[in-house]
């Protein structure tokens, strides 16, 4: 599982409004050749995909050789190279799945020397907002998604603050 983390530490007295931090997932499928042998491989944890093979790009069926977890990859060897095509097919509905969206206003808030207080407005996305209320430098405020599941994504980070009254820090860990 992931953990991502928004930090906002003021320079000084500001108001802060975070609204939405969104995760796209964008699986991308690898192969590598060596002599008759091929190999695939892919972000391991997505649950929703099945890879597949196929000789004709029109008839493909499902791969039913071993998948291994190494390094963070699930990697699957055709050691004959019997087939000219993979993909990875996703068996929910929708592909790409729809995105994880969180609202700061329902996530845990910590707060350095300053107040986070939820604002209702219809503006904004869900109908609120957190306002981070700084009074002097080195204020902060953290936000913290947990059990985000594991696979390639996209940030995006939404907030509106004073023009030169701060830094945001974005980061994601393991």
């Amino acid at each position: 599982m992931a953990m991502v983390t928004a930090n906002y530490i003021s320079a000084g007295q500001t108001r802060l409004m975070l609204a939405v931090a969104e995760l796209l997932l964008t699986p991308r499928l690898n192969a590598t050749a060596a002599l008759n042998a091929v190999t695939v491989f892919w972000p391991a944890g997505l649950v929703n995909f099945n890879l597949q093979a196929s000789t004709n790009l029109a008839d493909w069926s499902s791969w039913i050789h071993a998948v291994v977890n190494t390094n963070g990859q699930s990697v699957a060897t055709d050691a004959n190279a019997s087939f000219s095509f993979f993909r990875l097919s996703a068996s929910a509905p929708r592909f790409p799945p729809a995105p994880l969206t969180y609202g700061t206003e329902s996530l845990a808030i910590t707060t350095n020397g300053a107040t986070a207080t939820i604002v209702t407005n219809a503006g904004a996305s869900g109908g609120k907002y957190v306002s981070f209320n700084s009074a002097a430098a080195g204020n902060s405020v953290t936000f913290v998604l947990t059990n985000v599941p594991a696979g390639v994504y996209d940030l995006e980070l939404s907030f509106r603050a004073v023009a030169n009254c701060g830094t945001l820090t974005l980061a994601a860990a393991s």
